[in-house]
């Protein structure tokens, strides 16, 4: 399986975008109380950051 830099690119500002989002919203210490919880907002901020990134 190839990876295009495009792709590399595209996924490194996706993480930067879910990085920033942990830091608003300080999910690291909310995910340490409500894990569930957490891992479903982060799987939201994950869709929301990847349709930024692909508009």
């Amino acid at each position: 399986m190839k990876i295009r830099e495009g792709s590399i690119q595209q996924h490194s500002g996706i993480f930067k975008c879910l990085l920033s989002r942990f830091q608003d919203q300080k999910l690291y210490l909310f995910s340490i109380k409500f894990e569930i919880k957490a891992r479903a907002i982060l799987e939201i901020s994950r869709l929301e950051c990847r349709k930024k990134f692909m508009n």
